[in-house]
């Protein structure tokens, strides 16, 4: 038998990495799918359409081969498909967010009994996203947003990439790399209202490793520097434990990546490995993950399910059908199990050979292993559910972001008060509010002078993170829609010149004038009830 440090000189010697990109060829292809689908499907569909439609509109034959036509005809056709499943994915994965509309402007929660008293809340965190670079932007936060953390001890955040210093003298780090000039942590400070608050900022992700291993560091150095920001997920200190008045820790957040751009060693904390092993039992146990996939607004059924099993038991695992039956049962109303259900004679008949299994982990309140779970990396904001005793968030989104394109300038924050009804007793979760946020870009100019006393203007660009109020108030599930207004103009545009162009150099039947003539009036008749809704509003 192995002596004790055996086993940690071997566990010294095990390759610390996470991997680069875990996509297999199938995500990687549902990767780009998804992309064209969502945003472009329609530009798309334009494309293939004109390969081959001038067999379908010009009485010339042969203008393009049968071969092409029907391979064109398939492609177009499997797309069609793929657009069809991408509508019904958002269908089948919706989950609706929790929370009521307060007088505030942004939704509020409470788990259930018992309830936390004002005087028995003891600590206040605030919850955002991804901290997007912002290139040459200066950040700006609305009021609002001040005063929606103005109670709060300790906001978490994830600083998406790096610090560089001077960053325009340093090498690239490659298509994608993501790093902030060293003013964003004085831009963050912004955010503050009282003296005493800080930020627990997380620094593993995918994009922690693309300048190399001394520019991570030197990014950590200059948070750790800074004694109004903590950083959490690096690899020998993942996570963050503290109280108030107590010399015992009472709160203990933890943060770990699931995959990274690049191969990184004992640099940053893996998600596989943090999970099972800090969290500490007795005290509230915050996880703050950077996981899952990229612009899903929905949530896949077989991440639910992971998720729900890591924060109930502890385990991110989907292959245990005992464990999955347990859960489902947890959460169906008694009822349906024992009223309804039995009285369905194919289900009366499965559920008696299912196989009775002994000794599986029992789903007890008290033994919820993640009492709140805030993910991170989609980059969109997803629901926001509650399980046992505990919220479980799967993605806040983007908190700053510099882009233009709208599925990247969406997020969600969020507060949560814990406390406790007796000094002994176990840590509760009190009142949970939430809302959307939206970046707004502006350009301006100000008034400056020079050295010598000469006045002159200045072009000031900013980001503005804004409390997103429409989307708040009802409740959006989704922020990335296909843009069905625009493609159509598009679509119109293009397709009105492809059939002039046949009709001037080839021939074609009037029928397709007509059918063109026919969109037209669909278009204005289709704008018109839409810009007449607008103006209801």
């Amino acid at each position: 038998m192995k002596s004790s440090e055996e086993k940690v000189q071997e566990e010294e010697k095990e390759p610390r990495n996470v991997n680069g990109c875990p996509y297999s060829l199938k995500e990687f292809i549902n990767w780009i799918m998804k992309h064209v689908i969502v945003d472009f499907y329609y530009p798309f569909m334009i494309f293939i359409y004109f390969l081959f439609v001038a067999s379908v509109v010009t009485t010339t034959r042969g203008a393009v081969s049968w071969q092409w036509y029907a391979f064109f005809s398939i492609l177009f056709l499997v797309f069609g498909i793929l657009f069809i499943y991408r509508i019904i994915q958002r269908i089948i994965h919706k989950i609706e967010n929790i929370g009521e509309l307060n007088e505030d402007g942004w939704r509020e929660f409470e788990i259930g009994e018992p309830k936390l008293k004002a005087e028995e809340v003891k600590y206040r965190i605030g919850f955002v996203g991804d901290i997007m670079k912002l290139g040459d932007y200066d950040l700006i936060f609305e009021k609002r947003i001040k005063r929606f953390f103005g109670d709060t001890d300790y906001i978490v955040g994830n600083l998406e990439g790096i610090i560089i210093k001077n960053s325009t003298n340093k090498k690239k780090g490659g298509i994608g790399a993501q790093n902030h000039n060293e003013n964003i942590l004085e831009q963050l400070k912004k955010i503050f209202k009282k003296p005493n608050q800080k930020w627990i900022l997380c620094v593993a992700n995918n994009h922690s490793a693309d300048f190399g291993t001394n520019e991570f560091k030197e990014s950590a150095n200059l948070i750790e520097e800074d004694d109004r920001f903590i950083p959490i997920g690096e690899y020998k200190k993942p996570n963050y434990s503290w109280s108030k008045n107590s010399k015992k820790d009472e709160i203990n957040i933890v943060a770990g990546t699931m995959w990274s751009n690049r191969k990184t060693k004992y640099m940053i904390t893996q998600f596989k490995k943090c999970v099972p092993n800090t969290e500490i039992p007795g005290i509230f146990n915050i996880l703050y993950p950077h996981w899952h996939y990229e612009n899903e607004c929905y949530v896949r059924s077989k991440v639910q399910r992971k998720s729900i099993n890591l924060q109930l038991l502890g385990t991110y695992k989907d292959r245990d059908w005992w464990i999955i039956a347990k859960i489902i049962t947890h959460f169906t109303p008694k009822i349906i199990l024992k009223e309804i259900i039995p009285k369905i004679r194919i289900m009366h008949k499965i559920m008696k050979k299912i196989p009775k299994r002994t000794g599986s982990p029992e789903l007890k309140e008290e033994k919820q292993q993640w009492d709140f779970i805030f993910g991170h990396h989609p980059h969109v904001p997803q629901p926001i559910t509650a399980y046992g005793k505990g919220i479980l968030a799967y993605s806040g989104g983007n908190f700053t972001s510099s882009k233009k394109r709208k599925k990247h300038i969406s997020g969600i924050i969020m507060k949560c008060e814990i406390g406790q009804k007796k000094e002994s007793g176990p840590f509760l979760l009190g009142k949970i509010e939430w809302c959307y946020t939206i970046n707004e870009r502006k350009k301006k100019k100000t008034k400056e002078f020079d050295s010598n006393g000469v006045e002159y203007k200045k072009k000031v660009k900013e980001v503005n993170v804004v409390i997103d109020c429409e989307r708040t108030r009802k409740n959006y599930f989704a922020n990335r829609k296909i843009k069905f207004s625009r493609n159509l103009i598009i679509f119109s545009i293009a397709l009105g010149i492809w059939i002039g162009y046949f009709w001037i150099f080839f021939e074609i039947s009037w029928i397709y004038w007509l059918l063109y003539a026919l969109l037209m009036v669909f278009e204005i008749v289709y704008f018109t009830i839409k810009n007449v809704k607008l103006v209801r509003r």
